[in-house]
């Protein structure tokens, strides 16, 4: 039996394919679809925001705060006020918010990204800064105090405050 001389063989293959192959590459960061906003934040809530894909952590840093107090300062990875699942974040504040408050949020570019690594899209060091404001005030309260000397709190709505 005789082999043959590799170097003597070719062969020439044509195919042709239908479809995608292959996803495009992803190179978009996750944007944020929603958060906290408007004036309507309830003090004792987390702190909720919802992003185009799913994310995971970064290796930068989230803080939400006001001009005189913060509330959240730091990394979003190995912390246990902040929660990732799916496309999701959680932040759950170690002291309630304040009432009528205004509070900024600020997302470093590399605070969270997708499954291809992409951090948050955007030029500046701080990409994703916004402001939320919590509810006024508590809601409106009945109190009724004892025949003893009482301490009676209400809010700033249409309370009703009775005494024995």
């Amino acid at each position: 039996m005789r082999r043959a001389d590799p170097s003597s063989l070719s062969a020439t293959f044509h195919a042709t394919m239908s479809g995608s192959s292959a996803a495009a590459a992803d190179t978009q960061g996750p944007l944020l679809v929603s958060g906290p906003d408007g004036s309507s934040h309830l003090i004792d809530g987390k702190l909720v925001f919802t992003f185009n894909e799913a994310i995971s952590w970064g290796t930068g840093r989230l803080s939400i705060g006001t001009a005189n107090s913060t509330v959240f300062s730091g990394p979003t990875y190995m912390n246990t006020e902040v929660w990732i699942l799916g496309n999701t974040l959680t932040v759950t504040p170690v002291t309630p918010l304040q009432f009528g408050t205004t509070y900024t949020v600020m997302f470093s570019h590399d605070a969270v990204k997708d499954s291809a690594g992409n951090n948050l899209p955007g030029e500046s060091a701080y990409p994703l800064m916004f402001e939320f404001t919590t509810v006024a005030s508590p809601p409106a309260v009945n109190r009724t105090g004892t025949s003893g000397y009482d301490t009676l709190y209400g809010s700033d709505f249409d309370d009703t405050l009775n005494g024995a």
